[in-house]
């Protein structure tokens, strides 16, 4: 807003030693009589019009009180350089006399109304100063809360030899990734409710790729819309995309086989529309599970949204979600 941003850059002006406020304000009204007395032949019946922007000036960059000061200063210029008889401060006409006094009025009026904004402006100035601050801070203890929460796991699960231990806790780890994802993002982001689908599935494909793929020549392409999605609808995203690249990760090519997965996701319409695709085993026959985990279909199910699964030349899941759905989180 330009009234804040005046606000924001005269603080300098503000500051000065009061003496040299009070001449910067007599400097400006000054001016603004040097101009009113050129457009004299333009201006006649209107004595007053110039000074009303000259004040409103004063009060924006100075304070109250000069701005209080300007406007005595204004009215007493009007009369004595613009109304009949000039040079004198009687006046004549006693419509003029009224306007005088309902000119200052106003003058006074506008810069306490000026006033009025700059405190209020100030006020919000602080609060969004607190909201930042506490922001960062709620972000700083949800961090480190998941970070410890990963670490714990881990630990219980080096205790165990169990190898299915250790895939849970990963697989748990995962998800509290995928949560940490769309809470990083949502603080970086400006519009503090919705992140960017794009930069969000890219990190957390990267992620998966830089966890699972170990040296393997598995690519992992990924191609979405910068759609911008909201943070209720980010969660259920990012798990779905989890849980279905990690399946693919673990189980479309065995024996080391190379392969590609695709990660494709955009807005059609109405719909988000999320499709994960490989060139791995599709048929169970050959030791792929279904890839389609239970979670997944829980979450699309409660998104008003449709699976649909393919194993032609590899496997490939197609999910279409209402853009307006409202999103329930399983509870487990």
């Amino acid at each position: 807003m330009l009234v804040r941003q005046i606000f924001e850059t005269s603080w300098v002006i503000r500051k000065l030693p009061m003496p040299l406020r009070y001449g910067l304000a007599t400097l400006i009204v000054l001016l603004f009589a040097g101009l009113r007395w050129v457009m004299e032949d333009l201006l006649g019946p209107v004595p007053f019009l110039l000074f009303f922007p000259a004040v409103l000036l004063i009060a924006l960059i100075l304070d109250h009180g000069t701005a209080i000061y300007a406007s005595f200063l204004s009215v007493f210029l009007s009369v004595f350089l613009f109304i009949p008889p000039k040079f004198s401060l009687a006046i004549s006409d006693a419509r003029l006399a009224f306007a005088a006094l309902l000119t200052l009025l106003i003058l006074l009026l506008l810069a306490w109304l000026v006033e009025n904004l700059r405190d209020k402006t100030q006020s919000l100035a602080r609060l969004e100063k607190e909201q930042r601050f506490l922001r960062a801070e709620m972000h700083h203890r949800v961090k480190n809360g998941l970070q410890l929460l990963t670490a714990i796991l881990h630990l219980e699960a080096g205790r165990d030899a169990d190898p299915r231990t250790r895939n849970l806790v990963q697989a748990v780890s995962h998800r509290i990734m995928v949560i940490s994802r769309v809470h990083e993002r949502l603080y970086r982001s400006e519009l503090q409710n919705v992140v960017n689908a794009k930069d969000f599935i890219a990190e957390l494909c990267r992620d998966l790729q830089m966890s699972f793929v170990e040296g393997r020549t598995i690519a992992l392409r990924v191609q979405a819309q910068p759609v911008v999605i909201e943070l209720d609808k980010a969660v259920p995203f990012g798990l779905i995309v989890n849980e279905l690249v990690t399946n693919a990760l673990k189980h479309a090519f065995p024996d080391e086989r190379p392969g590609t997965i695709a990660v494709d996701f955009a807005r059609d319409g109405d719909v988000y529309v999320l499709q994960v695709s490989d060139d791995g085993i599709g048929d169970p026959a050959l030791g792929r599970s279904d890839a389609r985990p239970r979670l997944v279909e829980i979450m699309v199910r409660q998104m008003g949204g449709r699976i649909e699964v393919s194993r032609e030349e590899g496997f490939r899941v197609r999910i279409e979600i209402p853009v307006g759905a409202d999103v329930h989180l399983p509870a487990a």
